[in-house]
């Protein structure tokens, strides 16, 4: 059916991973890859995997600069965008197609960034917990985590329940409806296409305030949690822009060992084009062969 086409299903996954982000304008791409690499202190050629890495913006930036940077993005029409984007900018990296909660790499990683919304997105706090455990995984020991995340108590003073904007030369209606008993967001988007078709979606988004994620980071192994309004490094406030969240996994303890599997050299191997059983993976720009990956 037409509602279902490819691109309709990205305009709709664009309208969730941009939800309450400032638009990402050539100054602001700057603004907040630097703050990136400042707040997740990254050495040169630092590995780094950026969860939701959508068409690839921010990712491409980071591996332009030096950063051995894995990009993971279950939607495959974004992430063939990335692909073209990274290959006409001449920039090396690698892409895995994979479900973000379902993370095959053990111990493979410096850093780990998400950029977009990756909590909240099912009504299931176990979900989130998931989640944030195939991140803690994919760390080394004393490896760090960055979430950019809405400032819930911004959102509650400027709470807005119907919106229009322009997209791609749609006309998006965004509705929205805050459920404060189940701190649940309900969203409902119409979309009157170029030559008057309508189509819609609705989603729900739990908006977590920050001490509720600290918790969350805190049961799944994390510590030195820390928090900024922005990426320039301001203390975070009721009315910053952005919730910042860094959180580390542990260094190991004398004679601890760790299992290690799917190191950012590597790829991910596996015949499934779904991202449900296996996670795809590919370098731009130059083929890298398959490497089995080993299991914990």
């Amino acid at each position: 059916m037409a509602e279902t086409a490819p691109w309709i299903d990205e305009l709709f996954i664009r309208l969730t991973r941009d939800l309450f982000r400032p638009p990402l304008t050539q100054q602001r791409l700057r603004f907040e890859v630097e703050g990136i690499a400042r707040l997740l202190e990254l050495s040169p050629r630092a590995s780094l995997l950026v969860l939701a890495s959508g068409a690839g913006t921010v990712a491409i930036e980071l591996a332009g600069r030096g950063y051995e940077v894995t990009g993971l993005e279950p939607s495959e029409s974004l992430l063939e965008s990335a692909r073209q984007q990274a290959q006409s900018r001449g920039v090396s990296m690698r892409w895995v197609r994979r479900d973000l909660r379902r993370i095959l790499f053990r111990s493979a990683f410096d850093a780990v960034y998400a950029g977009s919304p990756v909590l909240g997105l099912s009504d299931q706090r176990a979900d989130d917990l998931e989640l944030l455990r195939s991140a803690w995984q994919a760390l080394k020991p004393g490896g760090v985590l960055l979430l950019d995340l809405p400032n819930r108590e911004l959102l509650a003073r400027d709470f807005v329940e119907r919106t229009w904007a322009e997209l791609d030369g749609a006309r998006v209606l965004e509705r929205q409806e805050w459920d404060l008993l189940a701190n649940v967001l309900r969203l409902e988007w119409r979309v009157l296409l170029p030559g008057g078709r309508e189509v819609g979606r609705e989603s729900r988004l739990r908006l977590y305030p920050a001490h509720e994620v600290a918790i969350l980071l805190q049961e799944t192994g994390f510590e030195e949690v820390e928090a900024w309004g922005d990426y320039d490094g301001r203390a975070y406030g009721l009315w910053t822009p952005r919730l910042l969240l860094r959180a580390r996994r542990p260094g190991l303890a004398p004679g601890e060992a760790v299992a290690v599997g799917g190191e950012a050299s590597r790829v991910e191997n596996s015949p499934s084009s779904t991202g449900d059983e296996g996670p795809v993976g590919e370098r731009s720009g130059q083929e890298t062969p398959d490497v089995p990956l080993n299991q914990e």
